[in-house]
């Protein structure tokens, strides 16, 4: 069966195996059928059909690079778990998580068939993107900081919660930009890559209550005291 899968998947598909520029390949569906059309299954994933093309310039139809290549895309998405799991977790907690994820067996056949790769890079690309959007989030929060430590003095204004408008600064508006071009590439490798945009949304909303409750906590303590 993955045998039949591999031979649709790469050996009869035009967008892999032609010698031109390949602009079709941005034009086709998954298996090189033309978008639109009556044939067409609908699977818009042109990211991932042109790591194939890159298998197939190099090794041709031998099927060990492909595997080696979804194999070394698993190891590097294990990589990222281990980094976002840092970020919410203590280095043990992260490393158990990132074992977990590298043995998984409901990971077999994504890494295993070669038609699976689009999961593997899908997920990278996932990964990526959300970890830049932390990274936004912690720049335009120190930001933040810096710039209310720089107004406090005598008579200086309540602390404001993270959600009061202010400038962010250039390098979190630079995570921000990679942070949706990753997402982008998600979705272009597999369809379910933009539902990234639906967790940092939610994380960002996460943390804005968690400021909010805070900044309330700190004004109660301010107004008993007064």
């Amino acid at each position: 069966m993955i045998c039949l899968i591999f031979s649709r998947a790469i050996i009869a598909n035009e967008d892999i195996r032609s010698s031109t520029s390949g602009s079709n390949l941005w034009w086709n569906d998954f298996w090189g059928t033309p978008m639109g059309t009556g044939n067409s299954h609908g699977s818009y994933r042109p990211i991932t059909v042109l790591t194939y093309r890159l298998n197939y310039r190099f090794s041709g139809l031998k099927a060990t690079p492909y595997h080696a290549t979804n194999v070394a895309l698993h190891g590097l998405a294990t990589g990222l778990v281990l980094s976002v799991a840092r970020t919410v977790t203590c280095r043990r907690g992260a490393l158990l998580s990132a074992a977990l994820f590298a043995v998984h067996p409901v990971h077999a056949d994504a890494v295993a068939s070669v038609v699976g790769r689009a999961d593997v890079l899908s997920c990278v690309f996932f990964l990526l993107s959300f970890l830049c959007y932390g990274r936004h989030v912690r720049a335009r929060d120190g930001h933040r900081a810096h710039h209310g430590q720089q107004q406090q003095g005598p008579g200086s204004r309540r602390p404001q919660p993270c959600c009061a408008k202010s400038g962010a600064g250039r390098p979190a508006t630079a995570y921000l930009v990679f942070c949706v071009l990753f997402a982008l590439l998600s979705m272009l490798s597999k369809e379910n890559g933009i539902s990234v945009m639906a967790v940092c949304i939610g994380y960002e909303l996460m943390l804005r209550l968690r400021s909010i409750k805070k900044w309330n906590k700190v004004s109660g303590k301010q107004n008993d005291a007064l």
